[in-house]
């Protein structure tokens, strides 16, 4: 098993993140890097923990693109259309749309 590096984990990382807000054409956060397992995000900069959890990686980067598209909706109110048009492409395109909200306002 091949030692970690974290300066490999943190390139991968924010380039597999990076690749979702080009995805979605949202302004590109500034990357960081923090110690121990916690992640951090606001509107304007990422932080990936040092520590974190690298065998969940595909789960990571998306888990905390979701926590930055709140920070980003809560700290820029200009983003708010642009954020809920991501959570609505990714619910369309995701294994939600078999679920169907019948009975909610005539929703089917």
């Amino acid at each position: 098993m091949r030692p970690r590096d974290p300066d490999r984990e943190f390139r991968a990382l924010a380039w597999a993140f990076a690749r979702l807000v080009t995805r979605f054409a949202l302004p590109m956060p500034i990357f960081g890097s923090v110690a121990g397992a916690n992640d951090t995000t606001s509107p304007g900069e990422v932080c990936f923990g040092r520590g974190g959890d690298v065998e969940m990686f595909g789960h990571r980067v998306r888990h905390l693109f979701g926590h930055w598209l709140a920070d980003l909706h809560a700290g820029e109110p200009a983003r708010s259309d642009d954020v809920a048009d991501v959570i609505a492409w990714l619910l369309d395109a995701s294994s939600f749309r078999a679920y169907r909200m019948e009975g909610a306002h005539g929703a089917s």
